[in-house]
């Protein structure tokens, strides 16, 4: 019984490094939840106490500033929304002049969207029609100009 008292208590102590970085992050996430936040990207770093060199980098974006923080080695880890153009850094393909060092760990499904939608009194009724009738477009995309969309693959077809 002693033992299990111990075990137990040991259990509920956390470290105050694991106190303080737990609240950094759930802080941050707080932060970058709320809707009227603007501070949307995130980096994380870590190191040993008292060293004065951060040993792991990650970053969190939906830029390909995030691509480049791998390939230049100012990140350890990333996170890039769409994941479309870390294939074009890998293969050195699109903007990317030459290949990357990267390699994909995972892919995260996510909701994206894309959506076309035209006016009734157009006509158009299929993609098609859109070209057979060389119809002019105008496509809209996020207002954030450093999005993987504004620079990556979007700008390369």
């Amino acid at each position: 019984m002693g033992e299990e008292k111990k075990s137990q208590r040991a259990t509920r102590y956390v470290r105050p490094a694991v106190t303080r970085f737990r609240l950094m992050l759930v802080m941050s996430s707080e932060l970058v939840g709320d809707n009227d936040w603007p501070y949307k990207q995130a980096r994380v770093q870590l190191r040993e106490q008292g060293a004065t060199e951060w040993a792991l980098n990650f970053f969190g974006s939906d830029t390909p500033q995030a691509i480049y923080e791998i390939g230049e080695k100012r990140a350890d880890l990333a996170i890039v929304n769409p994941a479309a153009p870390v294939t074009l850094a890998f293969r050195g393909q699109g903007p990317f002049k030459e290949p990357l060092p990267l390699r994909a760990v995972t892919v995260i499904p996510s909701l994206d969207r894309i959506g076309l939608a035209v006016s009734k009194r157009t006509g158009i009724t299929s993609f098609p029609a859109i070209r057979e009738q060389r119809f002019p477009l105008r496509v809209s995309l996020r207002s954030h100009l450093d999005h993987s969309v504004h620079g990556g693959p979007v700008a390369c077809v």
